[in-house]
């Protein structure tokens, strides 16, 4: 499928994942969602998100006739939490820790080879 529907499926699960927490959980409206969150984007896209989240593996389509509903599940639930994790804005240390072994040893050999230049001038 397309990369815009992609992200509003992720979007999506997101916002589906904030509504059916703690004890009273309900198969939630994708139509309202749509309508609040979603406005920019097409209607159908609302009418395929439920089978498309289903056929991912992220849940249950509940949809009827007037109703297009979704019940998440352990995927959706795991997506959603992975989707969160990579959004969420990296620390410093988490930066620094990320950079690959080969590159600090050329940042290394970098600075000896600048250090040699200048020591010899």
């Amino acid at each position: 499928m397309d990369t815009g529907f992609d992200d509003y499926l992720d979007n999506l699960i997101l916002e589906i994942a904030d509504r059916q927490t703690g004890s009273e959980v309900v198969p939630t409206n994708i139509l309202t969602i749509h309508v609040l969150k979603f406005p920019e984007c097409p209607q159908s896209w609302a009418h395929l998100a439920a089978s498309e989240m289903e056929a991912r593996g992220w849940g249950k389509n509940w949809s009827t006739l007037g109703e297009r509903a979704f019940m998440m599940n352990g995927g959706g639930a795991s997506r959603a939490q992975h989707i969160r994790a990579s959004r969420r804005k990296k620390s410093l240390r988490e930066k620094v820790a990320s950079v690959p072994r080969s590159d600090w040893v050329a940042i290394g050999a970098l600075l000896v080879s600048a250090l040699a230049l200048f020591k010899s001038a």
